[in-house]
């Protein structure tokens, strides 16, 4: 029987340096993109204080593009879904009159007010795992959230939403059951790396347009408190840890899905 959550708000939490998660956070999902080549692109607004955040499977593109993504959840309930084709995309902007901040003690340019969705939707052959009837274009998680932000320096960065910093999220899954989840404890980061061409801002305008590659993890807050931007921004480069259970888990269901 399939289970249908809600997770309000919850974490979709990418790595952006070499650091593990926090002790109170446990990683339940993890995406990365099929491919290396950029699938996030910013573009400023004409009026120079707002933007439009979205995936591109053509970084040239200022619209909305689905992304062919590698999806792994880690709940232990669907401890075989691993490394699941999906396409992932995102599609959030930033209203007028949201000017860029920048940070001189750390360098970090830092952009907030974006609003949005984001989904990933299954992309492989019908198959089950797990008991659950996977069918391709099923909802593996989707989410609505207002109030997230940007932040990086030089061409390293992330996208963030954390309760704790005014932000909110719906989630939802077509597949998997999120109700353990702790209302009010969550956030979501997606990294952005090789940001072409690097983070800036002219004073009281919006982050400058740029393209950026990147993924994810997805994680629950099992314990108060959220972190704060600045945290959030020493986290660069990926979950060793998470990484390695990955492959672990994908190299157990070599040919699950064939």
């Amino acid at each position: 029987m399939k289970a249908f959550s809600t997770l309000v708000p919850a974490v979709l939490a990418a790595s952006l340096c070499a650091a593990s998660l926090p002790a109170h956070a446990a990683v339940i999902a993890q995406f990365q993109p099929a491919a290396g080549t950029a699938d996030f692109r910013w573009v400023k607004s004409d009026g120079g204080t707002g933007g439009h955040l979205c995936s591109v499977s053509d970084p040239t593109s200022n619209v909305k593009q689905g992304v062919a993504s590698h999806f792994t959840f880690f709940d232990p309930a669907l401890a075989d879904m691993v490394f699941l084709p999906a396409v992932f995309t995102i599609d959030a902007t930033v209203d007028e009159g949201n000017a860029a901040t920048f940070n001189d003690a750390s360098k970090t340019f830092t952009q907030t007010g974006l609003t949005g969705s984001f989904h990933f939707t299954y992309s492989g052959a019908d198959t089950t795992i797990d008991g659950i009837a996977l069918v391709n274009g099923e909802d593996l998680l989707s989410g609505d959230f207002t109030d997230a932000w940007i932040q990086g320096f030089n061409t390293s960065g992330s996208v963030n939403l954390t309760v704790g910093n005014g932000g909110s999220a719906t989630f939802k899954s077509a597949v998997a059951d999120f109700s353990h989840a702790v209302d009010g404890s969550q956030a979501f980061a997606l990294n952005l790396l090789s940001v072409t061409p690097g983070f800036g801002a002219a004073k009281g305008k919006a982050l400058d347009s740029f393209v950026g590659s990147g993924g994810g993890n997805l994680a629950q807050d099992v314990a108060a408190g959220v972190p704060e931007p600045a945290t959030w921004g020493l986290m660069i480069v990926g979950f060793g840890g998470v990484g390695a259970l990955m492959r672990s888990k994908r190299r157990r269901m070599a040919g699950a899905l064939a």
